[in-house]
């Protein structure tokens, strides 16, 4: 099962946009469990292999009204640690058989890191910790690239397919909520 993408203009978009994928940011699954309410936000994130992380503008959590679970350390493109704030989150993207077959959509659920600013047209970076679960492969002279799942099962049904992230209990994110409401009180 494959994303497929393409830039424009073939094949100069690579350089110039990159490899730019269109996903619905959602909350955590185990959040969601907890009776906070899901929201579901269309945004459009970019393929970066140097991020370590995968990483949405801040903005949209706190628009959404999300708590940070805690602030990491991070090293950016500044060259110094800067404290970013983390969240419980997760994203959906299309996936297929092949170009022209209806979509199905896989969940990557995990902890991803809230950035105080975007590249232009795009609200967050796909980073490594989402591309060890998949290939991703440029086709330079075609302006396409590709985002392949190879342990998904070929046909759609089912539950939501989660290859990444972690799998908390009900429990579990209702006490990292209370712990971090009550970090941001201070």
């Amino acid at each position: 099962m494959k994303h497929w993408g393409k830039v424009e203009p073939v094949p100069a978009g690579l350089v110039l946009a990159g490899p730019v994928v269109a996903v619905r940011l959602k909350q955590h699954p185990a959040v969601v469990a907890t009776g906070i309410p899901d929201f579901t936000v269309p945004i459009r994130m970019m393929v970066d292999t140097g991020a370590g992380r995968t990483l949405v503008h801040d903005g949209i959590a706190v628009q959404q009204g999300l708590v940070p679970i805690r602030y990491d350390e991070i090293v950016g493109v500044s060259g110094k640690p800067e404290r970013y704030p983390v969240y419980l989150l997760s994203f959906e993207i299309g996936v297929a058989p092949n170009a022209a077959a209806p979509p199905t959509m896989v969940i990557f659920a995990s902890e991803i890191v809230g950035m105080p600013t975007a590249p232009p047209d795009v609200q967050g970076l796909i980073g490594r910790d989402f591309l060890m679960h998949a290939r991703f492969v440029y086709e330079g002279p075609a302006g396409a690239f590709t985002i392949e799942f190879p342990n998904l099962p070929q046909q759609g049904g089912g539950p939501a397919v989660r290859p990444g992230g972690e799998d908390e209990s009900k429990k579990a994110a209702r006490k990292r909520q209370r712990k971090a409401r009550r970090r941001n009180r201070r």
